[in-house]
This record gives structure tokens, sequence and C-alpha cells, in this order.
């Protein structure tokens, strides 16, 4: 079997029985941290390579696939073997400013985070960044990912180091995840009050602004804004504003600006 493998499942062992030691000892209920793990820690153990022995040759040799031919005296052996890597996207929310993701920052950030899921710089790749807060899409190996994402789901520090403050699978077949518009507006009513929010549009949106009146109240504010950038799709603009004028309540709310 895969080193590697093995210590990716041995990992995931310990982190289970560290929830579940920290549990018992704070009688709090961490189920909704533990159970993904355990199923991730099935997921591996079903994926497990299994051994093709060429007994004939007198040469163990091991992969995930085997072609397996005889030859002309009708002596078996092992003519091809191929080792398939299953690779998964990942998005992972950085606690930076796009700026300084530079492209020096994002081969530090490759190497860094290749040391800590246990592969390659090579195995993984960016495949998009975007603005917001800095949303980094991953390619990289499936287990890689999945112990990616139980450092996060077990709140592991080291994420922290590479100021990664939220990680999710991203479906390669869908749509990347979208803002959640519940948290955003939760975050206007909590980092702006009503004559902030009242400056915000005007400075940064004109159109929104101008629909204001006097006695108007700062929900109904709020959900003009709101209406306009959903309708402009200029909610990572918005988001972006905020960050500038209240960073404190902006990086509070940054682990669940995305939707699940």
């Amino acid at each position: 079997m895969n080193d590697s493998h093995d210590e990716q499942i041995a990992q995931f062992r310990q982190s289970i029985t560290a929830l579940e030691e920290k549990q018992r000892a704070m009688g709090t209920d961490l189920s909704s941290s533990i159970q993904p793990l355990r199923e991730l820690l099935a997921q591996l153990e079903r994926a497990s390579p299994q051994s093709v022995t060429d007994r004939s040759g007198g040469v163990d040799m091991s992969g995930e696939r085997a072609t397996v031919g005889g030859d002309i005296v009708g002596r078996d052996k092992v003519v091809h073997i191929e080792h398939y890597q299953v690779n998964m996207q990942v998005i992972v929310i950085l606690n930076i400013e796009l700026q300084e993701f530079t492209s020096a920052e994002q081969n530090s950030f490759l190497v860094n985070l290749s040391d800590v899921v246990g592969v390659s710089p090579n195995s993984i790749q960016i495949l998009r960044i975007s603005s917001g807060s800095v949303r980094v899409t991953l390619e990289m190996p499936e287990e890689s990912a999945q112990m990616l994402v139980s450092l996060y789901l077990a709140k592991e520090p080291i994420l922290e180091q590479l100021h990664i403050v939220r990680v999710e699978l991203a479906n390669s077949a869908g749509p990347e995840p979208q803002l959640n518009s519940a948290v955003v507006r939760e975050l206007l009513v909590t980092a702006l009050s009503d004559e902030d929010l009242t400056t915000l549009c005007h400075d940064h949106f004109w159109n929104v602004y101008q629909t204001f009146s006097i006695g108007m109240s700062k929900s109904q504010k709020i959900q003009i804004l709101m209406d306009y950038c959903e309708r402009k799709l200029e909610l990572s603009q918005l988001l972006e504003v905020i960050k500038v004028q209240n960073p404190r309540q902006y990086e509070h709310f940054v682990p669940r600006l995305y939707q699940a």
C-alpha cells in the first residue's frame, strides 16, 4: 500500500481521536466536525490501492491496475501497470489583500501548502484567483484535498499560518459557490452605521444613493443597496468597500460569506 496514503489515513484517525477527546473533556457536541472527518476517512480507506503481483517472474509489482498477458510458452507476466491519480478542485479563502498575493507569494503559498498536505508543489495547481476576499481555486490529488478539508474542519492552527480562513471542495461540474446574500446583509447591518451606509452609497453607488429619501430607515437603504448589487453582480465590489471601511468586522464575517 502507498506510504503517503497510509500516513493520510493515520492523520485522519488522529484528528478524529483528538476531537473526540476534546468533546469529552469540554462536554461540547463536536459531531458536526467529527462526522465529516469520519466520512472522508471511510472514502480514503475504500480507495486503498490493491496489490497486483507477478508470481511467475519472481518480481513483486503493485499498482492500481495491471494488464496481464502470457508469452508463447504460457508463462504469465505483467506487461503494463497504470497508476491513476484522481484530482479534485478545492477553494480556499485567504485573509490577505488581493494585491499582496503576488506571483512570488503564490509560489510560496504552494510550497508551504504542499508541505502541509504531503505532496510535491508540482501536484498542486492554481486554477483561478478572484477578489472579494482572496478566493483561490486549486487542483490537487484527491487524498490531499480531503486532508486539507479535514485540517480546516479540525481548526488546525497550521492553516492560519497560510492565511487560510475557509476551505471547501469545488464542484467542477457546476458553478462556483456564490456569496451568501443573507450574510452580506448581516455584515452591512453590523459593520456600518446609518450615516456610514449613506456615505458609502454616495461615494461608491451613486445610483443607489439617488433613491434615498428623508426618513428612510437603515434597513430600507440596505435592501435597496442589496437589490442593486445583486442585479448588477456587484456584491464583490461592495465587500471590497466594506473591507476598507470596517476591516475588523469584515474579517469576522469572511468565513461565512460564501454559501456552503
